[in-house]
């Protein structure tokens, strides 16, 4: 509603008969929310709920081979053979040896992995990241030509980082020559079985089996063995989103009743548009004394005087 008044600020109203009325009542804020709430909501939840899914850690097993020329190295101590395997790890493989992702621990030789006829001067290196599902000792019996010596470890991983060395050998483990070790691990936690060593020929087929802390034979230590390992451990993390019930969107409940008063300098309106024009003019410099600005509640005793309070009856934009 907009309109103009010089005089004298009678106390106007609005009325409305609804579609399953036969009566008039006064236009309210209390009249519009009840008419939202016999409105069924058409929304859907905020939020689909989701399912579990698992976060798993410690699947997230790798099984990382690398080869590079020895150079007839021969390791004296686990220190020197780690310092050593470091260092031309970093160099990157030259030709006849090489990086790879392994999916099991049998048939370990460079010419079997790698692929080639290189068997002299190899620096073998293999790291087997996984993490234990059952707490109790695990059994790995580890075969390896290393003719110049090597080492195998197995080390606890602390947020990626290399541990304390908790089990370790080193000596020549000369083809068809196995090694055990045995570990008392703890479910849960992310472990590396790393082996370095040295060979200064001839690249013999190297395996790593383990026994399981419920099993009673040794079998290869294969990526798929690990992911079984996973699988027996409960996931225990909670649904990706709460879910949430259906909260109803009615835009036809932002209802408001917005009263301003302006001083209208004695404009008389001779059209919509001139009316228009001027009220919004009006409303952007705001209210001067005697006017206001009011959210109401109820389209009953609509004057100036009565909403804005004070004795102004005269001049009034509405």
């Amino acid at each position: 509603l907009t309109g103009f008044e010089d005089c004298c600020d009678g106390q106007g109203y609005v009325n409305v008969k609804l579609p399953d009325s036969n009566t008039y009542e006064t236009l309210t804020r209390d009249l519009l929310e009840g008419q939202c709430a016999v409105i069924s909501p058409t929304d859907t939840p905020t939020e689909t709920p989701t399912t579990a899914t698992p976060t798993m850690p410690w699947c997230a097993h790798s099984m990382k081979w690398k080869t590079r020329d020895s150079g007839g190295f021969h390791a004296t101590s686990v220190l020197a053979a780690e310092t050593e395997m470091q260092s031309l790890v970093a160099q990157g493989p030259t030709s006849g040896y090489c990086d790879a992702d392994i999916t099991s621990a049998a048939g370990l030789s460079n010419r079997n992995i790698c692929g080639g006829t290189t068997k002299e001067n190899i620096a073998y290196y293999l790291d087997i990241g996984f993490t234990a599902a059952t707490s109790g000792e695990y059994s790995f019996t580890v075969m390896m030509d290393f003719g110049d010596n090597g080492f195998f470890v197995v080390v606890v991983d602390e947020s990626g980082q290399s541990g304390s060395n908790v089990y370790s050998a080193l000596g020549a483990t000369n083809w068809n020559q196995p090694h055990t070790l045995n570990a008392q691990l703890v479910a849960g936690s992310t472990y590396h079985l790393i082996l370095t060593g040295f060979e200064d020929c001839c690249d013999g087929q190297g395996y790593v089996n383990v026994k399981l802390p419920d099993s009673n034979t040794y079998e290869t230590l294969t990526r798929d063995l690990l992911e079984g390992q996973c699988a027996v451990i409960s996931p225990t993390d909670t649904p990706t989103e709460t879910p949430t019930t259906a909260t109803p969107t009615m835009p036809w409940c932002a209802h408001s009743m917005k009263w301003k008063t302006r001083d209208s300098g004695g404009f008389h309106a001779t059209s919509v548009l001139a009316a228009e024009t001027e009220m919004q003019s009006l409303v952007a410099q705001g209210p001067t004394s005697g006017y206001c600005d009011a959210d109401i509640t109820s389209a009953a005793g609509l004057s100036n005087r009565n909403i804005c309070g004070g004795t102004t009856k005269e001049n009034i934009a509405y």
